[in-house]
């Protein structure tokens, strides 16, 4: 989980290698770390997509009304099977009217090129 200023700067992740060679001990321990960790970060949703028992996907239910948008947009882009189209929707146009550079709108546009809801079209 340690992020230094290059890898923020970089978008690089947490060890998701190391998730997926974690014990079932640690999984529990780095599950809950991740679920208590704050403020959320898009990084949490994509290590708890990872781990993915139902404590984590309630975790990243509940973080699609996240006030980060950057929060928001990783659980369409790492868990889109646990949101609906039309919270989908309304996350990204929440998004696309509110994120800031490096604070969730460049990952908005990217997920626009693969997911544009009609409001979404509408916008521009």
């Amino acid at each position: 989980m340690e992020i230094d200023y290059e890898k923020w700067h970089d978008g690089v992740g947490y060890d998701i290698d190391a998730i997926k060679l974690a014990s079932p001990t640690e999984l529990k321990e780095i599950e809950q770390i991740l679920v208590q960790h704050s403020p959320r970060d898009w990084r949490d949703i994509e290590a708890l997509a990872q781990i993915d028992t139902k404590s984590a996907q309630q975790t990243i239910e509940d973080a699609i009304d996240d006030p980060n948008p950057a929060v928001r947009i990783a659980v369409t882009r790492f868990a889109p099977n646990l949101v609906t189209s039309n919270k989908r929707s309304q996350s990204l146009i929440r998004a696309l009217q509110s994120a800031e550079i490096y604070g969730g709108l460049s990952q908005a546009l990217d997920d626009i090129e693969e997911y544009h809801p009609k409001k979404s079209r509408k916008l521009s």
